[in-house]
Parts: C-alpha cells; structure tokens; sequence
C-alpha cells in the first residue's frame, strides 16, 4: 500500500508530512486513518505489530518462568492462575524485591579476609 499515492479520504494530508510521521506514535497514526476505509481488522493488525518483542530474550524468560511455576507438584494449576503467578514472579524480578539466597560453600580465602577486617 502506498500511502502517498492512497486515497485521501484514509490518510489526511496532516497525516503523511513528514513532521507528522516522526512526532506521532505509530499506534496512534494508524488509530487516525479511517477506519471504514480500510480492509476490516487491517488498523489492529498493524498496531499489533508494533507490540512484538523485538528478540526471543522476553519469551525465553517467559518460559523459564513458566517452568519454574508449572512443576510436578503443581501440574493441576489452570492457565488463568499459571499467568498470574508468572506476572507476579516477572514484576518481583524487574522491582529487585525478589532476594533469592545464594549457598556457596566457604573457600580457604575467606577466613583470610574475615580475620584482616578484625
């Protein structure tokens, strides 16, 4: 679809400056061309598309966290509750609240250091 040379009644002329074209966000320039002009769905199918992760590293954490949820002990869990608890393990994870302790066991150097802070 050329949008320069597309019917006027889609796009206003306002629409396809350039100006316009870098100051308004691509959801909303698509929301403003009519609607009844367009091939039904055509204006969510194109703001959908700005909403793709750009990579697989958001749907790889996705998994992983699903997978630490959905376990042998917790394989009755519905989809809707599953979603639910990723969302609340993805927004611990990205606010820092989530503080997993970590074991390791001691090495030689660290009663070296103990005994220097003394």
């Amino acid at each position: 679809m050329d949008l320069h040379n597309s019917d006027a009644s889609v796009f206003s002329e306002t629409m396809l400056l350039e100006s316009s074209t870098r100051s308004i966000p691509p959801q909303k320039w698509w929301r403003a061309a009519n609607q009844n002009k367009l091939p039904k769905g055509f204006t969510e199918f194109a703001v959908s598309l700005f909403n793709l992760p750009a990579g697989t590293a958001s749907l790889e954490r996705n998994f992983s966290s699903l997978g630490n949820i959905l376990t042998k002990k917790r394989n009755r869990l519905g989809v809707e509750k599953a979603s639910k608890l990723c969302r609340v393990n993805q927004t611990l994870h990205k606010t820092g609240e989530e503080k997993v302790p970590t074991s390791r066991k001691r090495k030689w150097f660290d009663s070296i250091n103990s005994d220097e802070n003394m």
